[in-house]
């Protein structure tokens, strides 16, 4: 049971981080919230889902083997979240060109199908940026674990 509600914590915890990140972008933008319900919904149904297939089996393993910490638990987490995100690699795309902006400054990500460097920053920062909810999720279950688990 305390596995469970350690997952559940783990899971509850990423909107709270997305929240807290977007909060600046938020306050100085006059643009609507309208849908953000549905991406706080979408991050807790991948969180559970993460925890669930990933998570969970990796805690199990560590206390298997008796290396349960918040040392190897952050580690785990970082390494799952960062892994997840890694996946997402730019490739080539014959003919296309795109841009986004990148910290207020436009820049061209695509160029005639090629990624650029700021397409490989984009994506440095987004497996950075996911293996961040890793490490919190994980620190998070295991800081809740550890509270259930003390002897009354």
């Amino acid at each position: 049971m305390n596995i469970w509600l350690a997952g559940l914590a783990a899971v509850l915890v990423q909107p709270l981080i997305v929240l807290l990140r977007l909060l600046p972008d938020f306050v100085g933008s006059s643009g609507s919230l309208r849908g953000f319900g549905s991406v706080l919904l979408v991050i807790i149904v991948v969180a559970a889902s993460v925890v669930l297939i990933f998570g969970i089996p990796v805690f199990l393993i560590l206390r298997r083997i008796k290396r349960v910490g918040w040392v190897s638990l952050g580690v785990s987490g970082a390494l799952l979240g960062g892994m997840l995100a890694a996946f997402s690699w730019p490739r080539t795309i014959d003919g296309y060109s795109a841009g986004h902006t990148l910290h207020g400054k436009f820049v061209a990500t695509y160029v005639d199908g090629v990624p650029t460097t700021y397409a490989w920053l984009t994506y440095g920062e987004s497996v950075l940026w996911f293996a961040m909810h890793g490490l919190i999720g994980a620190l998070v279950f295991w800081a809740v674990w550890r509270v259930r688990e003390r002897p009354k």
